[in-house]
This record gives C-alpha cells, structure tokens and sequence, in this order.
C-alpha cells in the first residue's frame, strides 16, 4: 500500500496534512478502492472510488479516483463506460494538466482495444482503427 502513497503524492502533491503513520479517511478509500481493482474486483473497484468522489468532493486526490474510475472500467473491458468517464474527467474543473494529458490518451487506446475484440469484418471495427 505504501507505493499508492508515493503514487499519490507525486501526482497530487501532499495528498492531505496528516500526522506520520496516520492514514486519512480519502486515503483510506482510495487504498481500498486500489485493492478490489488489483484483485480484479473491477465493480467493487468502481464503487469505492465513485463513493470516495461523492463522499469527498474537495478531496486532492479526486482527479485520480475519477482517472482510476475511467481505467477500472477499461481493465473489466467496458470500453464505452471508460471512454465516457474519461470524456466526464476532461469536463471537470480543478484536475491537473497532466492527469487530463493522460485521460485525452486513453481514449484513443481505449477505442482500439474496443475494435480489436470485434470481428474483423464488422464495420465498427473498421471505423475505430481509421480514426
């Protein structure tokens, strides 16, 4: 758990004042969101980082709990729900310039993986490789 912290820091700066040793509570559920996807509990994962959002909206570590909600879904193969979390991440105001870098790349990934499990002859696979 401790590289999340680290993670978490370098992306968001100190992610809350809190006292050595001591974990906060945004903390906390961001940790235990982290686990449930790595176990591939990727629902289980979405929940947890969505009730930390609504929970916590002012949270520093809110930017990543929403790219975390836009790439669990990608992990669980739900390409439409990722684009469309990663689009709603690009909409939201106070997210860091490069964690809005890293969702506007995602999508482009996003959409090839989509088309590579479709069959060869369908067009929507076509559509996605050309775009």
């Amino acid at each position: 758990m401790a590289g999340y912290k680290q993670i978490l820091f370098v992306c968001t700066g100190n992610v809350s004042a809190q006292a050595p040793g001591q974990v906060t509570r945004d903390v906390k559920m961001f940790e235990d969101a982290m686990t449930q996807a790595d176990q591939g509990k990727y629902e289980e994962a979405v929940k947890g980082f969505e009730l930390l959002i609504q929970s916590i909206p002012t949270s520093p570590i809110i930017p990543q709990a929403r790219f975390r909600v836009g790439y669990t879904y990608y992990l669980a193969g739900e390409y439409d729900k990722s684009v469309a979390a990663f689009e709603d991440l690009q909409k939201q105001r106070n997210i860091d310039a490069a964690t809005l870098e890293l969702a506007a790349n995602m999508i482009p990934q996003i959409l090839l993986a989509k088309a590579s499990k479709l069959p060869p002859d369908n067009k929507g696979r076509e559509n996605a490789f050309s775009d």
